[in-house]
């Protein structure tokens, strides 16, 4: 394909990467969403929203990227007001 076809290649190649960014950002977007509303029924029931306690509420379908989730759950705390 490399060979005959370059140009072809580039453009599959170049919907492949814009495809996937885009549904990694969906993703995150949505486990951003989910960790801020399990943090807020945590405070809400006077509970700490520990990273831990948030883990075991997300849905089975949430990202379980340990980097972003820590990321979302500071995020969660600084919009609820909770200090770490």
């Amino acid at each position: 394909m490399n060979k005959y076809f370059p140009a072809v290649r580039q453009a599959i190649a170049e919907q492949h990467r814009r495809c996937a960014l885009s549904t990694t950002a969906r993703r995150r977007e949505k486990l951003f969403l989910d960790v801020r509303n399990v943090a807020a029924e945590l405070q809400g029931r006077g509970f700490y929203p520990s990273v831990n306690k948030i883990v075991e509420r997300l849905p089975a379908e949430s990202c379980r990227e340990w980097k972003t989730i820590t990321l979302a759950v500071r995020e969660a705390r600084a919009v609820l007001g909770i200090s770490n």
